[in-house]
């Protein structure tokens, strides 16, 4: 079981948990190894998909790294976005153009032009399925963000 499964199966425990499905929740070290590995038998399947727990795992670095909603809240312009879409021009840059991807990734003054943000540093990644899975944790932040910025009002 890679590092990122096991996370999506703590993550599904709080969400049970939150979701008021255990009536009395423990924390998941002092849960009793049959109940943990149901959790992670539960999110096996993601698991074997791969993209979405990765993505998922590369989310939870981001906001113990201390990006979280509220460090997110202050991009009101679509500057995740943008992050998100230069780890995906990159990504698809590693597959279909190595040679112009190597200039993306080692020369930051090439950057400077196209990253929208002076307080989170560019830090691309040597596999372009990193660099998607970076990309695709900074889009998931900004939906959060938007559904945060549309409550109360439009889910009530």
């Amino acid at each position: 079981m890679n590092y990122g499964s096991d996370y999506a199966a703590i993550l599904a425990y709080q969400a049970d948990c939150n979701d008021g499905l255990v009536p009395d929740p423990l924390p998941w070290n002092q849960l009793d190894p049959e109940t943990r590995n149901g959790y992670r038998r539960a999110v096996e399947g993601l698991a074997q998909q791969g993209a979405v727990t990765e993505i998922e795992y590369e989310r939870l670095k981001q906001v113990k790294k201390g990006y979280n909603a509220d460090h997110d809240d202050k991009y009101t312009d679509a500057q995740l976005v943008a992050m998100a879409m230069a780890y995906a021009v990159l990504g698809v840059m590693q597959q279909t153009r190595p040679d112009a991807a190597m200039v993306l990734h080692g020369y930051p003054p090439v950057t400077e032009f196209t990253w929208p943000s002076p307080d989170i540093a560019w830090r691309p990644e040597s596999t372009p399925e990193q660099n998607l899975i970076k990309a695709a944790a900074l889009l998931a932040a900004e939906v959060d963000r938007l559904f945060r910025k549309a409550a109360p009002s439009t889910w009530d």
